[in-house]
């Protein structure tokens, strides 16, 4: 959760190399190749997951079986379903916020994504997944200027550079700042992710 998801796979998948039974790595792997939007391999990932996932905690069971709903089958009642069941057990876990707040937006629901997104940043204000996300519910209520403070913070705390840049390009494409663009181009030429 401290790097790319491009970097988290191979680790993932020694994981997965060193014991073919660890739910949890596989439900890992399903969420990277999501985010990068490979869905065959994350729905995958997931399947595995889900039926491994007697081999995990309750609170990795929840983890899996949202996946599962989500990149499987597409039941997102069953995933807002089996998170709110999550969220009523396990109040601190910050997870269980991130991945309501992606799905409420998923289905535009992006007020409640956003309530989400801050109850994460909250819980868990040293993960940069609270700043990406939390940016991104400013971003889809057009709060240009808090998604612009969030992900420079991101950026400043070197969570992610990548996606720090390549969020404050779309800022600046938005707001029509051509200096800005260019800035954060020029940051990631010659870069992997580049072509993003």
């Amino acid at each position: 959760r401290k790097g790319s998801d491009l970097e988290g796979i191979p680790f993932l998948k020694s994981a997965v190399a060193l014991d073919p039974n660890f739910a949890m790595a596989y439900s890992s792997l399903a969420s990277r190749y999501a985010n990068l939007g490979e869905g065959d391999m994350a729905a995958e990932y997931a399947r595995k997951a889900f039926e491994l996932r007697d081999r995990a905690s309750e609170r990795e069971r929840f983890v899996i079986s949202a996946r599962y709903y989500n990149s499987v089958t597409g039941e997102v009642d069953k995933e807002i379903e089996t998170c709110l069941l999550w969220k009523q057990l396990y109040p601190r876990d910050s997870w269980v916020h991130t991945w309501l707040g992606v799905t409420y937006g998923d289905i535009g629901q992006y007020e409640k994504a956003l309530e989400e997104y801050l109850e994460e940043m909250r819980l868990a204000p040293d993960d940069a997944y609270s700043y990406f996300n939390l940016g991104w519910g400013y971003l889809c209520l057009n709060r240009f200027a808090e998604a612009k403070t969030i992900h420079e913070r991101a950026l400043a705390r070197n969570f992610d550079p990548f996606s720090a840049h390549k969020r404050l390009y779309l800022i600046a494409f938005v707001e029509g700042d051509r200096q800005a663009m260019r800035r954060h181009a020029e940051w990631a030429a010659g870069r992997p992710e580049e072509y993003e």
